[in-house]
């Protein structure tokens, strides 16, 4: 899911979605870890491969090695960014990385990668889940469209095997890890209608369907035990027809939004992703 909002929210119109212009893409980078687990494997564990088919359409997935973290994910994607855009290490500004699934509370991972990638910048993360990526790309933009930055790497990062349940065979299959960066800066084009940059965007949430796709354990509300650990809450738990519906109701709706305030048919739409 990439943008959501309350479902009982009045139509909108073109004046609840804004844009970002003069911000450009200078290049982007990924990271898939080397493992590949198929729908074929988890069937040997149990698993139905149609059913996963039938559903989500998913035949594979990555997960990391072992002692593989999500830094060291979003450290790969990063290089690779900066070495596509001939970028070096130290003419970055600011690194932003979306992640649910940290290295640790703290430090950030962000501080993690900015030390392996030998930058000064700031370093921050950002914890949107499946949205976290979309809200760090636009919370770039807000800086270098201020011209408070010139270059900021913006990074979406998950190690999503190291806290779906094994056990749930009913989400355990839909999650997989990876990364992948952007390096954002001004678009030097002085006319900014004609510039580069989000020709639409809307930020929302729906905080009430949180207990939908939850980590219960692990956190202030229920600390580390033994109990814990004994429930599997240290794992994702998702009312996966819950987040289904809603998933399918509102994604067109959004689509169609978007096509509506930026005066782009579906038709122009080269990708949807």
């Amino acid at each position: 899911m990439s943008l959501a909002f309350r479902p009982h929210v009045q139509p909108y119109g073109p004046a609840l979605s804004k844009r970002i212009l003069g911000v450009r893409v200078f290049a982007s980078g990924f990271c898939a870890p080397p493992k590949i687990v198929r729908n074929e494997d988890l069937a040997l564990l149990g698993y139905d491969s149609e059913w996963i088919v039938q559903r989500t359409g998913i035949l594979e997935r990555r997960h990391v090695a072992p002692g593989q973290a999500t830094s060291d994910l979003a450290v790969e994607a990063g290089r690779d960014c900066l070495a596509r855009a001939d970028v070096r290490p130290e003419e970055i500004d600011l690194i932003l990385v979306a992640t649910m699934t940290p290295d640790h509370y703290t430090p950030s991972t962000a501080c993690l990668v900015q030390a392996k990638l030998g930058c000064t910048a700031g370093a921050v993360d950002m914890n949107a889940a499946c949205s976290g990526f979309l809200y760090a790309l636009i919370t770039a933009c807000q800086f270098v469209k201020t011209g408070s930055y010139q270059r900021v790497l913006v990074i979406g990062a998950e190690t999503m095997s190291m806290i779906a349940d094994p056990e749930d065979k009913k989400t355990y299959p839909l999650f997989g890890d990876g990364a992948a960066a952007l390096l954002l800066g001004p678009d030097p084009n002085p006319n900014e209608d004609q510039s580069s940059g989000l020709l639409g965007f809307r930020l929302a949430s729906v905080g009430e369907l949180g207990d939908s796709l939850v980590v219960p354990g692990g956190g202030s509300r229920q600390p580390a035990s033994l109990e814990m650990i004994h429930q599997r809450n240290q794992f994702l738990k998702m009312d996966g027809r819950t987040v289904f519906k809603w998933a399918v109701r509102l994604i067109p709706e959004m689509v169609r939004e978007m096509l509506e305030v930026t005066g782009v048919s579906a038709r122009e739409s080269d990708f949807f992703f």
